[in-house]
C-alpha cells in the first residue's frame, strides 16, 4: 500500500499503471529533456490528457513548478533560492526531480540526467542532498554542484 502526501492510499498495481501512463508523456527524446521547461511541458500534458482527478481533494499534487539553475554562474540567483525551492517541496511531502546537465566536480551525479532528491539539508555556505538514482540512495554536496556547474540544470517539483 502506498500513500499520496493528502493520505490517499494506492495499491502498488494503481501506482505502477500510473507511472507507465506518465511516462508515454515523459518519455526522454534523442537530446533527453535537457531542461526543466521541458519536463513541465509533458507533466502539463500529461495532467491534461489523463482525465483523472487532479484536485486538491484527491491528495494528488495538482500543478507543478520550476527553478532553473543557469549554466552561466553569473545569472544564477543564490543558492539560497534554491534551498527554499527544495525545502518547500520536501517540506509539503513531494519529492523532487533534479537535473544535472554536469557534475560540478561532484562525482556522485552524473552529467545530464534526471535524479530524485528526496532530502536537504542546507545551511547558508553548505547543503548535502539525499539522491534516490537507478534504486540508490546516496549524499552529494548540492551547494558544491550549484556553484561549480557549467551547463545548468534544475529542480522541478509538483504542487497541492
Amino acid at each position: 500500500m502506498l500513500r499520496s502526501g493528502a493520505g490517499r492510499e494506492i495499491e502498488k498495481p494503481e501506482f505502477l499503471e500510473m507511472m507507465d501512463d506518465v511516462w508515454e508523456f515523459v518519455t526522454p527524446t534523442m537530446g533527453g529533456l535537457p531542461t526543466t521547461g521541458h519536463l513541465i511541458e509533458r507533466i502539463e500534458k500529461y495532467i491534461a490528457a489523463s482525465g483523472g482527478d487532479f484536485s486538491a481533494a484527491s491528495g494528488f499534487p495538482v500543478g507543478v513548478r520550476e527553478f532553473a539553475v543557469s549554466g552561466k554562474p553569473s545569472e544564477r540567483p543564490g543558492f539560497a533560492g534554491a534551498a527554499e525551492f527544495i525545502g518547500a517541496a520536501l517540506d509539503d511531502d513531494v519529492p523532487v526531480a533534479f537535473l544535472c546537465l554536469d557534475d560540478g566536480g561532484e562525482t556522485a551525479l552524473d552529467e545530464w540526467h534526471w535524479t530524485t532528491l528526496v532530502a536537504l539539508d542546507a545551511g547558508e555556505d553548505s547543503a548535502t542532498a539525499m539522491i534516490i538514482d537507478s534504486g540508490r540512495l546516496f549524499e552529494v554536496d548540492l551547494y558544491k554542484w550549484y556553484h561549480g556547474n557549467k551547463k545548468g540544470g534544475g529542480f522541478v517539483a509538483m504542487t497541492r
